[in-house]
């Protein structure tokens, strides 16, 4: 806060300053102050080697993530991927919907099934959705070693552009044609995602046991 001689007197600083702005006025509405404290040390993506952002002859950028314990507890990554795509790329601003969905997709793919071998057959019900939750979050504080690794390349012509993203991961993979399972009122808890980032993608291909996934995301912004 700008007056503070020190980040720590920043909360009692700020109940000063609205003490003297209100004098003698009668409070009318809730007033709300959240401290929020942020370790410059550990930024919310990976910093140094384990993020790069290169120039390519072949392409107008590349960003290249590799996360590991416990970064990999950031659920935010496909959001913080974006942001730092939208940098280099201003019109993703039209599609950041999709394109956040699709990250989210494989990134949880990625480290639900490959990294922590869990099994949606556990979402089968609703006793089990809750289940397979409470060990995602058992498994993910006690997970020691692993890796999953993000490469996403723009090239842009105009209008039109597309984004190439690899994502693989150091897990045993996946079943990803699985079924989709449904409680008895018809409510589908899982295998949904597949088909909905396919929907999206120009082109989606999985490798090997489902640890390895290509997907080529395009648009045309005829708008312009």
């Amino acid at each position: 806060m700008a007056g503070a001689a020190d980040a720590d007197q920043g909360f009692d600083a700020i109940q000063e300053a609205l003490r003297v702005f209100r004098s003698t006025a009668g409070q009318k509405d809730d007033i709300s102050l959240v401290d929020i404290r942020c370790d410059v040390k550990s930024p919310p993506y990976p910093a140094g080697r384990e993020c790069q952002i290169t120039q390519y002859e072949s392409s107008d950028w590349q960003i290249s993530v590799n996360l590991t314990p416990p970064r990999l507890t950031n659920h935010n990554i496909a959001v913080v991927l974006y942001e730092m795509m939208g940098q280099h790329e201003p019109s993703l601003i039209r599609h950041r919907t999709d394109i956040c969905l699709i990250l989210s997709e494989l990134y949880n793919n990625a480290l639900e099934h490959g990294l922590l071998g869990l099994n949606s057959r556990l979402k089968a019900t609703t006793e089990g959705f809750y289940t397979y939750y409470e060990e995602f979050r058992n498994r993910l504080a006690t997970l020691g070693q692993g890796w999953i690794r993000i490469d996403v390349a723009c090239y842009c012509q105009g209008k039109h552009g597309k984004l190439d993203i690899r994502m693989e991961d150091s897990g045993l993979g996946f079943d990803y044609r699985q079924k989709i399972y449904l409680i008895p009122d018809g409510i589908t808890f899982c295998g949904r995602g597949v088909a909905l980032v396919c929907s999206l993608c120009r082109e989606l291909v999985y490798h090997g046991p489902g640890n390895k996934v290509e997907a080529v995301y395009a648009w045309s912004d005829q708008s312009e």
